[in-house]
């Protein structure tokens, strides 16, 4: 009895042993990326391509000596499924006195349907609105623009 017993344990010990040493019981649980981070990730890429196909590194000089200094946020909503990218910008331009004036200009562009959903103008020295539309409506405050725009880029 006690040699079967010891047979036994032998057995299931060089079993353990073998399925250890091979594998069998070391399985790896490999997580996949879920479709959501996948989604995110891929708005990142295509923010990252697009601001730098019509913005390049972020500074754009004219010969006139203007420049424009652009900068971007992108959020993929995943409640409505799309990738949107927010560009901020200032515009330094010269006005008739030859005084530097700063026009910050907000942009809000759909990136699935490739699709302009509004944009906001406005001096920043007087914070006088030149334009403002999203969702093709007009707006008269900034903050009008920002209340809108806010559920796109949030969640």
């Amino acid at each position: 009895m006690k040699r079967k017993l010891f047979s036994s344990i032998l057995i299931i010990f060089f079993t353990v042993s073998f399925m250890f040493i091979v594998g069998c019981n070391n399985h790896k649980i490999i997580k996949e990326p879920s479709s959501l981070s996948g989604l995110q990730e891929q708005c990142v890429n295509r923010s990252k391509e697009y601001f730098k196909k019509e913005y390049g590194n972020g500074i754009i000089n004219a010969e006139n000596g203007e420049r424009l200094i652009s900068k971007y946020t992108n959020h993929y909503n995943k409640k409505l499924n799309k990738c949107y990218i927010l560009i901020t910008s200032t515009q330094f331009i010269r006005n008739k006195e030859n005084k530097i004036e700063n026009i910050r200009i907000k942009t809000l562009f759909g990136l699935n349907e490739n699709k302009e959903y509004g944009s906001l103008i406005k001096y920043e020295n007087t914070n006088e609105l030149i334009n403002c539309r999203i969702l093709e409506k007009y707006c008269n405050l900034e903050r009008e623009w920002d209340l809108v725009v806010k559920p796109y880029m949030e969640e």
